[in-house]
C-alpha cells in the first residue's frame, strides 16, 4: 500500500474512532462515568499500549532532543486543552453549534499552511473546506439564535489549537515517528489529567458491568482515533488529514441512529452527502495534482 492510501485509511480510521466514540460516550456518561475519568483513561490507555508497541518493536522513545521533545509535550497540553475547551463551550451554546465552529479548523489549517508555504489558499483547497462547513451546518440544524459569544469562543479557541497541532506535528513527524509523537504527546496529557483530576477531585467511574464495557469501548476508540491520527498528518499532511476527518461528526450522527434510536432525517441525509461531497472533491484533487507532479 503506496504512502497516500495509508494515510487515507488511516484518516478515515481516526474519523471512525473520534466520531463513534462521541456517541458511545453518551452511554457511559449515563453509566455515571465523569469526563475528566474519561479523558484520563484514555490517555493512559493510549500511552502505556503505545510504548509497549514501542518496547516490542525496539522504537527510541528516550534520547529525543530537548527542543523535539518540548514540541511533543506541548502538543499533549494543547489536546487536553481542547477537551476543556470544548466542554467548557457546551455550558454556554447547544452541541451541535459547538461542533460547527470546533469543525472551521480544515479552513484555518489551509490559511495556516499557505502562510507557512508562503502562497494563496488553493481553489479547491477553499471549495472543499467551504462545501464541508455547508453540509455540517445542514446536518447539525444550528439555530443561530442559540449564539452565545463566550461558548463561540470557546469552540473557536479549540479550532485553532487543532489546527496549531496538525500543523506542529506535521512538521514534527519529519523528525520523529507518529509512534513517539504519540507516546509523549498522550503521556503529557496524562500528567495535566492528573492534575486537574487531584485539583478538582473529580473522578467518577461507570457504574455495573455494562458500564465497564461502555468504558473499555470509548477508551478502545479514541485509542484508535488518536493513534491514526498522527499517522495519517505523517503520511499525507495537515490539511488532508482534517478534511477526511470532516467525517467524524457524520460518523458520530451514524452511530446515534445505530446505539442510541436517534432518527436521521433529510437535513443530515443533505449534509452528509455535501461533507462526503466534499471530501472526495479534495482527495480527486490532491490526486490530480501528485499525477502532474510524477509526469
Amino acid at each position: 500500500m503506496s504512502g497516500a492510501w495509508l494515510g487515507i485509511g488511516a484518516a478515515l480510521a481516526s474519523a471512525l474512532g473520534y466520531g463513534c466514540g462521541i456517541a458511545v460516550s453518551r452511554l457511559a456518561y449515563e453509566a455515571g462515568a465523569g469526563p475528566l475519568a474519561i479523558a484520563l483513561v484514555r490517555y493512559v490507555t493510549v500511552t502505556v499500549l503505545v510504548g509497549a508497541f514501542a518496547l516490542a518493536h525496539g522504537v527510541a522513545l528516550r534520547r529525543l532532543p530537548a527542543r523535539v521533545l518540548l514540541s511533543a509535550l506541548w502538543i499533549g497540553v494543547l489536546t487536553f486543552a481542547i477537551a476543556v475547551s470544548n466542554l467548557g463551550s457546551v455550558t454556554f451554546i447547544p452541541v451541535s453549534l459547538m461542533t460547527l465552529v470546533f469543525y472551521t479548523n480544515p479552513l484555518v489549517i489551509a490559511l495556516l499552511t499557505a502562510a507557512i508555504d508562503r502562497r494563496w489558499p488553493r481553489r479547491y483547497e477553499v471549495l472543499a473546506v467551504s462545501g464541508a462547513f455547508l453540509g455540517l451546518a445542514v446536518a447539525l440544524e444550528v439555530r443561530w439564535s442559540d449564539i452565545a459569544w463566550q461558548g463561540v469562543a470557546l469552540a473557536a479557541a479549540s479550532s485553532c489549537m487543532v489546527a496549531l497541532i496538525f500543523v506542529g506535528s506535521a512538521r514534527l513527524l519529519t523528525l520523529i515517528g507518529p509512534t513517539v509523537l504519540t507516546f509523549w504527546s498522550s503521556a503529557c496529557a496524562c500528567v495535566v489529567g492528573l492534575a486537574l483530576v487531584l485539583a478538582t477531585g473529580a473522578f467518577d467511574l461507570p457504574r455495573g458491568t455494562s458500564g465497564v464495557g461502555v468504558m473499555v469501548a470509548v477508551t478502545l476508540l479514541f485509542v484508535v482515533g488518536v493513534t491514526a491520527m498522527f499517522l495519517a498528518i505523517a503520511r499525507v499532511g495537515p490539511l488532508p488529514t482534517a478534511m477526511l476527518m470532516n467525517l467524524e461528526p457524520v460518523a458520530a450522527i451514524l452511530t446515534a441512529v445505530a446505539l442510541l434510536g436517534e432518527r436521521l432525517g433529510p437535513r443530515q441525509i443533505v449534509g452528509a452527502v455535501l461533507v462526503i461531497g466534499s471530501v472526495a472533491l479534495m482527495e480527486v484533487a490532491r490526486a490530480r495534482d501528485r499525477r502532474r507532479a510524477v509526469s
